[in-house]
């Protein structure tokens, strides 16, 4: 028997460094700066020094990546280095000697300086100079301290330390580790939780010097001001915790009258969790971070007495423990100390942030509103699900549909799919060899995933030489598990392994996409997209090309080279595309394209949140009014999962149109004293919402691939007539009094028998005449309720309601009540094809371009000229979704972005493009306008 020791793997270390400090620059400077802080107050402490500003520098050379941070403290010797860095972990920072310091780790420089490269401390104290150097050797970490000889004057002035004593701390950043722009930089810094008592402290001047790429030299000074508020509750509690002396808490909550940063390390509301000696914590609201309000309270809350618990804990041989994660991230949300803290807060908190969600609620709609709200998108999310399954992760599908080996086959042999993600697979089956009405069962031989259908009809096709093709839908719920899926009839047979994965995945429709494809990204921050990339279609060591639209929105790259990077998946890799945001209610989109293959992603960038999202659940969670919609867009949905909207359906208040139904500046409350802005507000939303739907019932296979079997407009106009109603009758008010007039009026003159029964349905269609009839109790039926009369007709309560309206408006009309109780659907169904027709044929006609030449997939200059401007009049004078445009001419919905918005662009600098938009909407309306008369 041997012993032997367990060594580290330089791995894990490695890990752990990264987190704590190596994917933030702002992490990785709080560590030399807050030691340089914490040698000023030792100095002061231990000489009792008069108080004077005390400087702290830091030097960023961007080009060379090269990091100083210069303070003039009581800097160390040789011993004090090798005493400080010479065991990892241990606690040198002097705070469990009870020293009057904010570190409490004792190895957050080490952190740094082993992490990043070239690591070097540089000190002078008491008249003597030393240096210590960081490495690794053998994948082991070592330290190389050395006294330097010569004059203190001139190797201080080399140094940059202005004084006989001080400390540089100077290391080259990783390559992982970004490096913003100047004015971005201090932005960040200046607004790091971590560091703000620091940089609000009178008596520290932090100053960095930055040297540009192009070897430009900025500086600056760095503070940071508290948000103005006014004082909303100030509290002192004790808390108890094992066998310690109490805690006291000490906390102050203040209320801003702006809305504050919300997102990242820069958020400003929260609670500035800290000691008595100003060491900072946390920044949190104790699990209520997303509750309704917050975004306006900030404060502080002190804690004395915590510091020797956390160090007590941390530095206990037998059982060591992290009340805050070494990781710099604040409490470890596990601890009972933590648990016990937040309970006391909690109880403390909600009550006056309760208050303040009424109070909003109070400001905006009333609550029988709120409610009807919620039941609509209630309604829209079922919608969702039933049209689209829920194939959020796209489907696999086979590159080229060709009869299949066997009678029947799955587009692919394994696949892998992410933990409760749905996605869908095609299964194609020759019906040439397994007949029309036959039943092919579908089957999960070890139970462990779920699916549907259970089982398939064949269906007769005379497209694709009689392939039938089908979607299946695959969920699993339990990662690292696998499963076969079977599709069997008779002696045909055809499967699939499916394994269940952690890891994101998303299966590309058209061999590249970005998943998600639209971005709300933050002034000033670095944010990344996800670009999936089909294998198959894009090999890898192939180079995509990265275009930004907007020269605010900075890509780190301009190519990208295809490398695998998903574990669990052969076929789809996904590529991380970084870009910077540097001006506030900017937009624009960025491409990605491969020969053939394109993609596009839409970015929009904000500084502030506007406000936090409801709880409400499924895809769609609610609407508000948001300024950063860009103009171009009436209403657009949030897909962004770091976004505090995410689900919103955003409504531009500064839209033409939108201002002419919602006026100037609305606001929710608004919308309850117009039954006109409640109907546009119907339209609004279920428009938006049908134009996230549709696409993404197209990509999961959940509607007809074939615009010969459904025409996309049609489509959504179809869904409309069956749905809008149901949506409608929640935002819009039941019963306008000019209703009630109406129909107290015809219960009058129908009972004195002043008009007869077959009189008032005279010139009444069908149904109509059907339904009035079932209503009012004439010829003979009893009076049905419109609940009765829609259960007999399949369609909604609201549905029936509209048609006896428009009906009776012909033998009522003098109530002038059309405004109110215009069919918007049946308007928009009957002009839709129309109007799409008649521009086509106008664009057509004045270029003396086919139709089949605007639909084509030709790049003459030409074509494309006459192409953009078809996109850009059907969304301006058709409202019509950019998915629909997209579709009339076999593209994507981002092509129809990019046409309008490059016209929109256009037009204001090109005269001649201007004319000519303009003479082609006058024929276009004229042409409406005859055939209207």
């Amino acid at each position: 028997m041997s012993e032997r020791e367990v060594k580290f793997a330089t791995r894990y270390i490695k890990r752990k460094r990264s987190n704590a400090v190596g994917r933030s620059l702002s992490k990785t400077l709080t560590e030399p700066i807050t030691n340089s802080d914490d040698s000023y107050r030792r100095l002061l402490s231990l000489k009792g020094q008069a108080k004077h500003i005390f400087p702290i520098n830091i030097f960023i050379d961007h080009k060379k990546r090269l990091v100083r941070i210069i303070d003039e403290a009581e800097g160390m010797t040789e011993k004090d280095l090798i005493e400080k860095f010479e065991e990892y972990g241990s606690d040198k920072s002097g705070a469990s000697q009870g020293q009057n310091v904010r570190g409490l780790f004792g190895q957050g420089v080490s952190d740094v300086l082993f992490y990043h490269s070239q690591g070097i401390i540089k000190s002078i104290k008491n008249g003597k100079t030393a240096i210590c150097r960081f490495y690794e050797k053998n994948d082991r970490p070592f330290i190389n301290t050395n006294k330097i000889k010569g004059s203190i004057s001139k190797i201080s002035k080399e140094w940059g330390i202005n004084s006989n004593h001080g400390t540089v701390v100077e290391f080259i950043l990783d390559k992982d580790t970004s490096i913003c722009d100047y004015d971005i930089l201090i932005k960040r810094l200046s607004s790091f939780y971590m560091l703000r008592l620091i940089y609000a402290d009178d008596t520290r001047k932090v100053k960095l010097v930055y040297v540009a790429p192009n070897g430009q030299k900025r500086e600056s000074i760095i503070k940071y001001s508290f948000p103005r508020g006014n004082l909303v509750d100030s509290k002192e509690f004790s808390m108890s915790f094992e066998d310690y002396e109490s805690i006291k808490i000490n906390v102050e909550l203040y209320k801003s009258k702006d809305l504050l940063q919300t997102m990242g390390d820069e958020r400003e509301n929260g609670l500035l969790v800290h000691d008595e000696k100003n060491t900072v914590y946390d920044l949190t609201f104790f699990g209520l971070d997303n509750f309704l309000g917050t975004d306006r309270f900030f404060g502080f809350m002190k804690l004395e007495g915590a510091r020797k618990i956390i160090l007590d804990k941390i530095n206990n041989k037998e059982h060591p423990e992290e009340i805050l994660t070494d990781t710099r991230d604040g409490f470890n949300r596990q601890h009972n100390f933590y648990k016990s803290l937040e309970i006391i807060i909690k109880d403390w908190l909600f009550p006056i942030l309760n208050e303040e969600k009424k109070k909003k609620s109070e400001e905006g709609l009333s609550e029988a509103t709120r409610d009807n709200h919620r039941k609509a998108f209630d309604e829209l999310n079922k919608l969702h699900s039933e049209l689209t399954g829920e194939y959020s992760s796209g489907t696999i599908r086979v590159p080229k549909i060709i009869k299949p080996t066997g009678g029947l086959e799955f587009s692919r042999k394994n696949i892998s799919v992410t933990t409760n993600k749905k996605y869908g697979i095609q299964l194609l089956i020759d019906t040439g060899a397994i007949k029309p009405g036959s039943v092919i069962k579908i089957e999960a031989l070890r139970k462990r995933i779920g699916f549907s259908p259970l089982e398939i009809t064949v269906e007769g096709t005379k497209d694709n030489e009689g392939v039938l093709s089908r979607t299946i839908t695959i969920v699993g719920t339990k990662k690292n598990t696998a499963d076969t899926l079977q599709a069997s009839y008779k002696r045909y047979n055809s499967s699939v392994v499916v394994s269940v994965v952690s890891e994101e995945i998303f299966y590309p429709e058209n061999g590249l996409a970005f998943y998600p494809d639209y971005f709300r990204a933050i002034t000033g921050r670095e944010s990344s997209l996800h670009l999936y990339v089909d294998l198959r279609n894009i090999k890898i060591g192939s180079k995509i090309s990265l275009i930004s639209s907007n020269n605010l929105i900075q890509l780190r790259n301009k190519f990208i080279k295809v490398k695998k990077t998903l574990r669990n998946n052969s076929i789809i890799t996904r590529l991380t595309i970084p870009f910077i945001s540097n001006k506030n209610n900017e937009s624009g989109t960025i491409e990605g394209s491969f020969l053939n293959y394109g993609a596009q992603a839409r970015i929009d960038i904000k500084d502030r949140i506007s406000r936090e999202p409801t709880s409400l659940g499924g895809k769609f969670k609610d609407w508000a009014f948001d300024e950063v919609v860009p103009t171009p867009f009436q209403a657009i949905y949030d897909s962004n999962p770091q976004s505090p909207t995410c689900g919103f359906i955003l409504i531009n208040p500064n839209h033409p149109i939108n201002q002419k139904y919602f006026g100037d500046k609305p606001k929710k409350v608004d919308i309850e004293q117009s039954q006109i802005a409640q109907h546009y507000l119907a339209e609004l939303i279920l428009n938006e919402c049908l134009n996230v739907t549709i696409p993404e019932a197209l990509q999961g296979g959940g509607l007809p691939r074939r615009l010969g079997d459904y025409d996309v407009l049609f489509y959504i106009a179809q869904k409309k007539f069956d749905y809008g109603f149901s949506i409608y009758k929640y935002f819009v008010n039941k019963i306008s009094p000019h209703e009630i007039k109406r129909e107290q009026r015809l219960q009058i003159i129908t009972k004195q028998g002043s008009i007869g029964d077959n009189d008032l349905i005279k010139g009444m269609d069908d149904r109509e005449k059907q339904m009035v009839e079932m209503h009012f109790g004439l010829n003979n039926e009893r009076p049905h309720t419109l609940d009765e009369i829609a259960r007999n007709f399949n369609i909604t309560r609201e549905r029936v309601r509209q048609i006896i309206n428009a009906a009776l408006f012909k033998k009522c009309g003098n109530y002038n009540f059309e405004s109110e109780d215009n069919d918007i659907i049946k308007k928009y169904e009957e002009q839709m094809t129309t109007n799409v027709d008649n521009i086509l044929k106008t664009i057509s006609a004045f270029y003396e371009i086919k139709i089949s030449e605007l639909k084509s997939k030709s790049r003459k200059a030409n074509i494309v000229n006459a192409r953009q401007i078809a996109m850009y009049l059907l969304r301006k004078l058709m409202r019509l979704s950019f998915p629909s445009i997209g579709k009339i001419f076999n593209r994507d919905h981002t092509t129809a972005i990019y046409a309008f918005e490059q016209v929109m662009n256009t037009i204001e600098e090109d005269n001649s493009l201007k004319n000519q938009v303009s003479s082609i909407e006058k024929v276009f309306t004229s042409n409406i306008d005859s055939i209207n008369k």
